[in-house]
Protein backbone atom coordinates (compact mmCIF):
# COMPACT_ATOMS: atom_id res chain seq x y z
CA UNK A 1 0.00 0.00 0.00
CA UNK A 2 1.39 3.14 -0.75
CA UNK A 3 0.40 6.63 1.01
CA UNK A 4 2.11 8.33 -2.64
CA UNK A 5 3.55 8.04 -6.00
CA UNK A 6 6.68 8.26 -6.71
CA UNK A 7 8.92 11.34 -7.95
CA UNK A 8 8.62 10.12 -11.58
CA UNK A 9 4.42 10.35 -11.78
CA UNK A 10 2.88 12.58 -13.96
CA UNK A 11 0.21 13.23 -11.35
CA UNK A 12 0.38 13.08 -7.60
CA UNK A 13 -2.06 10.63 -5.82
CA UNK A 14 -3.05 14.25 -3.55
CA UNK A 15 -4.30 14.99 -7.25
CA UNK A 16 -6.62 12.52 -7.78
CA UNK A 17 -8.23 12.26 -4.15
CA UNK A 18 -8.19 16.44 -4.76
CA UNK A 19 -10.48 15.69 -7.99
CA UNK A 20 -12.60 12.25 -6.04
CA UNK A 21 -13.42 15.18 -3.24
CA UNK A 22 -14.40 17.90 -5.77
CA UNK A 23 -16.48 15.24 -7.91
CA UNK A 24 -17.54 14.03 -4.43
CA UNK A 25 -18.66 17.49 -2.87
CA UNK A 26 -20.47 18.30 -6.28
CA UNK A 27 -22.39 15.27 -6.49
CA UNK A 28 -23.45 15.95 -3.01
CA UNK A 29 -24.39 19.36 -3.22
CA UNK A 30 -27.17 18.20 -5.16
CA UNK A 31 -28.41 15.37 -2.55
CA UNK A 32 -30.11 17.95 -0.43
CA UNK A 33 -27.64 18.72 2.48
CA UNK A 34 -26.02 15.03 2.72
CA UNK A 35 -23.10 15.81 4.73
CA UNK A 36 -19.20 15.63 3.13
CA UNK A 37 -17.17 12.73 4.13
CA UNK A 38 -13.85 12.49 4.91
CA UNK A 39 -11.88 11.10 2.43
CA UNK A 40 -8.10 9.45 2.15
CA UNK A 41 -6.96 7.87 -1.29
CA UNK A 42 -4.09 5.07 -1.04
CA UNK A 43 -2.27 3.12 -3.74
CA UNK A 44 -2.16 -0.37 -3.99
CA UNK A 45 0.07 -1.73 -6.81
CA UNK A 46 -2.65 -3.20 -8.34
CA UNK A 47 -4.68 -3.25 -11.80
CA UNK A 48 -7.92 -3.26 -12.01
CA UNK A 49 -9.28 -1.10 -10.02
CA UNK A 50 -9.63 1.07 -6.83
CA UNK A 51 -11.35 0.26 -3.19
CA UNK A 52 -11.92 2.98 -1.27
CA UNK A 53 -12.73 3.20 2.75
CA UNK A 54 -15.07 5.54 2.85
CA UNK A 55 -16.70 7.13 6.56
CA UNK A 56 -19.96 9.18 6.91
CA UNK A 57 -21.55 10.96 9.36
CA UNK A 58 -25.25 11.28 8.58
CA UNK A 59 -27.29 13.91 10.83
CA UNK A 60 -30.47 12.11 11.45
CA UNK A 61 -29.92 8.40 12.71
CA UNK A 62 -30.34 5.58 10.20
CA UNK A 63 -29.44 2.17 9.79
CA UNK A 64 -27.58 -0.23 7.68
CA UNK A 65 -30.72 -1.80 6.17
CA UNK A 66 -31.81 1.88 5.27
CA UNK A 67 -27.97 1.93 3.80
CA UNK A 68 -28.08 -0.62 1.77
CA UNK A 69 -31.45 -0.14 0.29
CA UNK A 70 -30.45 3.85 -0.76
CA UNK A 71 -27.62 2.60 -2.52
CA UNK A 72 -29.37 -0.34 -4.16
CA UNK A 73 -32.37 1.76 -5.37
CA UNK A 74 -29.54 4.61 -6.74
CA UNK A 75 -28.02 1.96 -8.84
CA UNK A 76 -25.25 0.53 -6.77
CA UNK A 77 -24.04 -3.02 -7.22
CA UNK A 78 -24.87 -2.97 -3.29
CA UNK A 79 -22.97 -6.52 -1.63
CA UNK A 80 -24.89 -6.88 1.83
CA UNK A 81 -24.06 -8.83 4.62
CA UNK A 82 -24.72 -11.66 3.33
CA UNK A 83 -21.80 -11.48 -0.03
CA UNK A 84 -18.19 -11.19 0.53
CA UNK A 85 -17.32 -7.49 -0.14
CA UNK A 86 -16.54 -5.71 -3.36
CA UNK A 87 -12.64 -5.99 -4.16
CA UNK A 88 -10.59 -4.26 -7.06
CA UNK A 89 -10.45 -7.39 -8.90
CA UNK A 90 -14.01 -8.65 -8.60
CA UNK A 91 -15.32 -4.92 -9.70
CA UNK A 92 -12.97 -5.56 -12.95
CA UNK A 93 -14.87 -4.84 -16.58
CA UNK A 94 -17.96 -3.92 -14.37
CA UNK A 95 -19.68 -1.00 -15.06
CA UNK A 96 -20.16 1.85 -11.96
CA UNK A 97 -19.58 1.28 -8.61
CA UNK A 98 -19.93 -1.69 -6.01
CA UNK A 99 -20.26 -1.29 -2.00
CA UNK A 100 -20.29 -3.25 1.24
CA UNK A 101 -19.08 -3.95 4.37
CA UNK A 102 -21.18 -1.15 6.02
CA UNK A 103 -20.19 -0.99 9.51
CA UNK A 104 -21.20 1.57 12.17
CA UNK A 105 -18.92 3.50 13.44
CA UNK A 106 -18.55 2.69 17.27
CA UNK A 107 -17.43 5.90 18.59
CA UNK A 108 -20.02 8.14 16.17
CA UNK A 109 -24.09 7.12 16.50
CA UNK A 110 -24.65 8.21 13.31
CA UNK A 111 -21.59 7.56 11.14
CA UNK A 112 -20.67 4.75 9.10
CA UNK A 113 -17.87 3.48 7.44
CA UNK A 114 -18.65 2.18 3.57
CA UNK A 115 -15.80 -0.31 1.38
CA UNK A 116 -16.41 1.04 -2.17
CA UNK A 117 -15.02 -0.65 -5.37
CA UNK A 118 -15.04 0.26 -9.09
CA UNK A 119 -12.41 -0.50 -12.35
CA UNK A 120 -10.88 2.55 -13.04
CA UNK A 121 -10.28 1.95 -16.72
CA UNK A 122 -14.24 1.84 -16.48
CA UNK A 123 -14.78 4.61 -14.44
CA UNK A 124 -12.51 7.07 -16.30
CA UNK A 125 -14.22 5.66 -20.06
CA UNK A 126 -17.85 6.18 -18.74
CA UNK A 127 -16.44 9.50 -17.21
CA UNK A 128 -15.36 10.35 -20.50
CA UNK A 129 -18.59 9.50 -22.57
CA UNK A 130 -20.86 11.60 -19.58
CA UNK A 131 -19.25 14.22 -20.67
CA UNK A 132 -18.99 14.17 -24.10
CA UNK A 133 -22.44 13.55 -24.00
CA UNK A 134 -23.55 16.78 -22.04
CA UNK A 135 -21.55 18.60 -23.94
CA UNK A 136 -23.06 17.32 -26.92
CA UNK A 137 -26.57 17.29 -25.94
CA UNK A 138 -25.73 21.44 -24.65
CA UNK A 139 -24.76 22.78 -28.67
Amino acid sequence: MLAKYGDEAPITLADFELRIDHHLASLLARSGGVPMPSLKLIQAPVFHGYSISVWVEFSTDTSVAALESALSTAGVDMRGSDLEPPNNVGVAGQSGYAAGAIEADRNVPRAFWFWLAADNARVAAETGLTIAAKRIAAE
